[in-house]
């Protein structure tokens, strides 16, 4: 059962995760890039998001909820995966003419 479930939803699974390490590692490097755009094209909203992820790293850095934060947004991702997936499905069965 658990390795039909994890090739089944191998791909949600791997957007989970890889949105969790995004927020756990990615955030000041975001920042970076975003400053140095401001920089280079002097644009007040590249400013804006520079402050919104450099707040963003720092509060993912000392927080102490933040684990539970991570965990809290791999699964949302992956619910919100699944939800697509399902709706998805059931277009597909009302094309056919199987569905309700």
């Amino acid at each position: 059962m658990p390795e039909t479930f994890l090739k089944t939803h191998r791909k949600g699974l791997f957007l989970a995760v890889g949105f969790a390490l995004y927020i756990k590692f990615f955030l000041l490097p975001t920042a970076t890039l975003f400053y140095e755009a401001y920089h280079l094209l002097k644009i007040e909203l590249l400013y804006v998001g520079y402050q919104v992820f450099k707040v963003a790293a720092y509060t993912m850095s000392v927080w102490q909820y933040r684990h539970i934060v991570l965990l809290a947004a791999a699964i949302f991702v992956f619910l919100v995966y699944l939800l697509i997936r399902k709706i998805k499905y059931h277009n597909n069965l009302l094309k056919q003419g199987d569905g309700l």
